[in-house]
């Protein structure tokens, strides 16, 4: 594995996508200060459908608004970060369910909520998830 060096700042270079050590970024004393990010999809939700990807192996439609995300390499704990966007006509919200995360997978729910406080759970036209450890 190569690295850039510049301002005492260290990056990594991944040398293959299909490698499961991610580039990390470092100080110049080897402080590691973050990673890039471990798996991202964007797919449509009606049916799940991946347009594209990275360590994502499938999605799963288990309900209307509610996916899970199939990792192809698991992450090294259930401890990551889960980012969702999502869209059908309208922005929609986005959040991980109640299921804890596990390391193989992430389960996530989209929907619309109201000024009442009520929730209902839409397909996306566009889903976005992207996961960061």
């Amino acid at each position: 594995m190569s690295q850039l060096t510049g301002n005492a700042v260290k990056v990594s270079i991944l040398q293959s996508l299909a490698s499961a050590t991610l580039p990390s970024v470092q100080d110049s004393a080897g402080t590691e200060y973050g990673r890039f990010c471990r798996a991202f999809v964007n797919f449509s939700g009606d049916p799940a459908s991946i347009r594209a990807s990275f360590n994502v192996s499938s999605i799963t439609e288990n309900d209307a608004g509610d996916y899970t995300v199939n990792f192809t390499t698991a992450m090294p704990d259930a401890n990551y970060a889960i980012n969702v966007t999502a869209s059908a006509g309208r922005p929609l919200s986005g959040s991980h369910s109640s299921t804890a995360p596990a390391t193989g997978s992430c389960r996530i729910i989209i929907g619309m909520g109201s000024h009442t406080g009520s929730f209902t759970q839409f397909n996306g036209d566009f889903v976005n998830v992207s996961v960061f450890r």
